[in-house]
């Protein structure tokens, strides 16, 4: 045994010279210990997180679920009894009722519908026309007619008929003339990439609906029929 442990001491020996060498050394002091304060603070901060996270996982997993259930529910043993029905179980407690009350919807008056009354010197009927006081002369290269249906137009606090819209297109270098409105749907008096030549008449009557009669039509507003009057 003895000899053994001079061998061992020998064994040892160089190592531990080599050491106290290198630990004698001032720069190799000064990193030892910043790593022997490292690795403490890291060892500080591991086990730490897993001694409260442990606590917690194990204070969760210990906690009891208490269901409330009535005294007619259990048996002799004071058990739950095997075959309860679901009204042995306490009922969920009903919602707070909430702290304002929605007030109630005011029935709104229904707005009356916009007046046509157009002036007209015969009797009022859909497509009269009134004096004339003037005439245009209206020519171009149609590009396209569209007939506007959709929507009932307002214009001064009156209804507007639907109408069919006439656009120009560029000839012979000439810039278009503006676009033109006729009452009614008159699709069948245009075609795109003719040209047309007509004369309109200015009047009151035109004025007020916003669009020119050229054709005996039935009026309507957003597709619906003309109203009635009294």
């Amino acid at each position: 045994m003895g000899q053994r442990w001079d061998n061992f001491k020998e064994e040892m020996a160089w190592p531990y010279v080599q050491i106290t060498n290198w630990f004698a050394i001032e720069d190799n002091q000064e990193a030892a210990y910043w790593i022997a304060g490292a690795t403490a603070f890291v060892a500080l901060l591991v086990y730490s997180g897993l001694f409260f996270g442990g606590r917690a996982a194990v204070n969760a997993f210990n906690d009891e679920v208490t269901i409330a259930i009535s005294d007619q529910c259990v048996n002799a043993k004071g058990l739950v009894a095997i075959d309860a029905p679901s009204t042995c179980f306490a009922p969920k407690p009903p919602a707070p009722a909430p702290r304002w009350t929605p007030a109630a919807e005011t029935p709104q008056k229904q707005k009356a519908k916009a007046p046509y009354d157009p002036p007209c010197v015969k009797d009022k009927l859909p497509g009269c026309t009134d004096q004339i006081y003037g005439k245009r002369l209206v020519e171009g290269l149609v590009d396209t007619v569209t007939f506007k249906t959709d929507d009932e137009q307002m214009s001064d606090d009156h209804l507007q008929p639907d109408s069919t819209e006439v656009r120009f297109a560029e000839y012979d270098d000439q810039e278009p003339p503006s676009s033109e409105k006729f009452c009614g749907n008159v699709l069948h008096k245009f075609t795109p990439g003719k040209k047309i030549k007509m004369v309109i008449n200015e009047s009151k009557q035109s004025d007020y609906n916003g669009c020119y009669v050229i054709d005996v039509v039935q009026l309507s507003f957003g597709g619906s029929p003309y109203p009635k009057r009294k």
